[in-house]
């Protein structure tokens, strides 16, 4: 693909990002399917998807700020590896009574994620050309799917040969090469290579973003009837998706064996 061949740094980035996506799936199916194995109990994964969701509504909107305010990059090595050290600790559960030691990693993983996701999608501008963007926004998109069929087929063979522990090892492995991935990357100050005056005109941004973002955003909102039906289609999305990712979780535990029924039903929802 002559993106990937033009574009080194952000080959680099890519690369990355679909080791630590595919150790996501890896450890989004082992841990499902160790707490169905430990509790029998479908409320067990419904408390896993939620903490998986609810750090998202704070610490989203700080990683956008902090994506910036701060190094991008250094922002990219020490989420990942901080998702080391947490993904690690998923190793200690071995029973019923550590199951919330798997809670807190969770939230933990998915606090640091919130943090990774702003700073990645924000760099990308500072590593491709202008005339080779727009391909890289496409095949951003197009990724999310890949890798989940690919990172949730193989993580619950891996965790049905292997066992779970495996597949939480190979995640915070993921994560500790994606950190010294991104640590190699030669970040430009600017995005296109600096091209423009865009550090002027961030500086200019982020003096006026944290005044006016609040307050255009409940005005918009209330003068919009549009915005706030796609508000609540977006709730009700979420509240139905998690229904219907515990059902899964749970139909492939009581159906199928356990690891392979859970990736299974992630491999199909990707398609």
């Amino acid at each position: 693909m002559n993106l990937l061949r033009a574009e080194p740094a952000y080959r680099r980035l890519l690369f990355a990002s679909l080791l630590s996506g595919i150790g996501d799936w890896f450890n989004s199916v082992a841990l499902l399917s160790l707490l169905l194995h430990l509790t029998g109990s479908s409320l067990s994964v419904g408390v896993a998807l939620a903490v998986r969701t609810f750090p998202y509504l704070v610490m989203g909107p700080l990683g956008g700020i902090l994506a910036d305010r701060l190094h991008r990059k250094t922002i990219l090595v020490f989420a990942d590896f901080s998702r080391f050290f947490i993904a690690l600790s998923l190793l200690l559960v071995n029973s019923v009574s550590q199951v919330w030691i798997a809670y807190v990693a969770t939230a933990g993983l998915v606090v640091f994620s919130a943090l990774f996701s702003p700073a990645r999608t924000a760099v990308i501008p500072q590593l491709v050309h202008p005339q080779h963007l727009a391909v890289a926004n496409a095949l951003e998109q197009s990724l999310g799917g890949l890798v989940m069929a690919f990172g949730a087929g193989l993580g619950g063979l891996i965790s049905a040969r292997f066992g779970f522990d495996t597949a939480f090892a190979i995640n915070a492995v993921s994560f500790l090469a994606s950190g010294f991935i991104c640590g190699s990357i030669n970040l430009p100050s600017s995005p296109n290579r600096g091209r423009g005056s865009f550090e002027g005109l961030e500086k200019k941004r982020q003096r006026t973003h944290s005044q006016a973002s609040s307050h255009s955003f409940w005005f918009v909102f209330r003068q919009s009837r549009l915005i706030q039906l796609v508000s609540v289609q977006a709730i009700l999305w979420a509240i139905g998706g998690g229904a219907v990712n515990t059902l899964l979780s749970v139909y492939g535990y009581q159906v199928f064996a356990v690891e392979t029924g859970v990736s299974e039903f992630s491999m199909a929802r990707s398609v």
